[in-house]
């Protein structure tokens, strides 16, 4: 039972220009900025993009060495982040870098810029990119304004967020717990700005195990974002679907269900009917539904998100092979198994290249995958499979996790009924 939360890495806090009326009227690169910004704050990301695009180059014309073009790069590679353009962002970032370097002289933010660009990088399946650049962010932003500021508790955040991605849960929760602290007491613990960390935070004890605590921080987020002055935020979407999810944990599916239901209606109403988050919470709506045993309504709902999957960028490659393997599930529990090992190999082979042997969802698909070899008496690949799965989920979850225990007793009846099944051949 496998459920999906995408949040994304969190974007480096923008470094808005200080744009002020010290003039009768505003100039017209300052205007055409504050046009980007409310664009921004409206959601409205592909007008953002094109009035920073003019801010930039009403700016060039003024004068090409201002240092508020740096602002502006970072800005516009944020908007094609957002919109999942990531080679232009990357582009625009490492503009914005070099710009900062050549304004010594000036307050810099070069490492908001590096906590972006590790984001791109993160999306384009870069990890080891992505930490190297997270790595530099932290360092930049400790020497140039210290470690208890906002900047920092994003970028700490953001690399939380990948080593949960990654499997190093011990350090992610480390930095998460870090980063809620210190933005926690700089902005107050009710600040909606706060939801992304505590997201990350409440994912990582959601993977640990943790149900109370990670409970307690969507519900959290939920209260707080409901509360927020102004229209509906996407982020909500991110409560409801881990708040589904441990629903789903307890056996609690109709309650589940009502959650992923509430993120999907969100989502398709602020993101559009083919934005690839849509198709996670469609996923996830599929199996709280799918787990009442109405297949017939489920089956829909996952191929309408694989359908999404397959025009998503390769950021969300991984969420699209937890898709699978959950379309998998469906079938496995129908009892088709021959559909249900196709859609395994498909999602494990997605899983091994972006992950790695050793991640945690390897380990789990291949106990999955494990469960329908054995249920096709294909002994040899099971037991292969189980002993893959089982040293990688108990490296990462612990040997007393429950997970791993279901493991250990379904690979022990396993090889309890090889050795009868052997002995009946001789």
């Amino acid at each position: 039972m496998r459920h999906q939360r995408s949040l994304g890495p969190l974007l480096g806090l923008f470094v808005f220009a200080g744009v002020q009326a010290i003039h009768a009227e505003l100039l017209p690169w300052e205007k055409e900025f504050q046009k980007a910004s409310l664009a921004h704050a409206e959601g409205r990301h592909a007008d953002a993009e094109e009035a920073y695009r003019t801010t930039l180059r009403l700016l060039q014309e003024n004068n090409n060495d201002d240092p508020h073009i740096a602002v502006v790069l970072n800005n516009l590679g944020a908007e094609c982040q957002i919109l999942a353009k990531y080679p232009e962002a990357e582009s625009w970032y490492r503009r914005a870098l070099d710009e900062w370097n050549r304004h010594h002289g000036v307050p810099k933010a070069s490492g908001n810029t590096m906590t972006n660009l590790a984001g791109v990088f993160r999306a384009e399946g870069r990890y080891r990119d992505a930490e190297e650049m997270y790595v530099q962010a932290l360092a930049e932003i400790e020497q140039s304004q210290g470690a208890n500021c906002l900047e920092y508790a994003g970028a700490l955040a953001n690399a939380a967020d990948l080593y949960r991605f990654l499997g190093d849960l011990d350090t992610a929760l480390d930095m998460a717990e870090r980063a809620v602290q210190i933005a926690g007491a700089l902005i107050g613990k009710d600040d909606p700005s706060l939801a992304g960390k505590l997201h990350i935070l409440a994912g990582i004890n959601r993977t640990l195990g943790r149900l109370e605590a990670a409970q307690a921080l969507f519900e959290r987020t939920r209260i707080t974002l409901l509360n927020k002055p102004g229209p509906p935020d996407p982020a909500l979407a991110v409560a409801y679907n881990g708040l589904g999810e441990i629903a789903c944990n307890r056996g609690d599916f109709r309650k589940a269900e009502s959650y992923y239901l509430q993120a999907v209606e969100l989502q398709e109403r602020l993101l559009g009917p083919t934005h690839p988050k849509l198709a996670v919470s469609l996923n996830n709506l599929a199996q709280a539904i799918r787990l009442q045993l109405r297949f017939a309504e489920a089956g829909p709902l996952y191929q309408r998100a694989l359908e999404i999957y397959q025009r998503a960028p390769v950021a969300f490659a991984v969420d699209h092979a937890k898709c699978l393997g959950n379309l998998a599930d469906f079938y496995h529990v129908q009892g088709k198994e021959a559909f249900a090992a196709e859609f395994y190999r498909e999602a494990l082979a997605v899983m091994e290249r972006e992950l790695g042997d050793h991640h945690v969802e390897v380990a789990m698909l291949r106990w999955r995958l494990a469960e329908v070899r054995h249920a096709q008496k294909n002994y040899v690949e099971s037991v292969r499979l189980y002993r893959q799965a089982l040293p990688a989920l108990a490296n990462s979850l612990g040997p007393q996790d429950s997970r791993v225990q279901q493991v250990s007793t379904s690979y022990r009846k396993l090889m309890k009924e090889a050795e009868r099944y052997v002995l009946m051949l001789r």
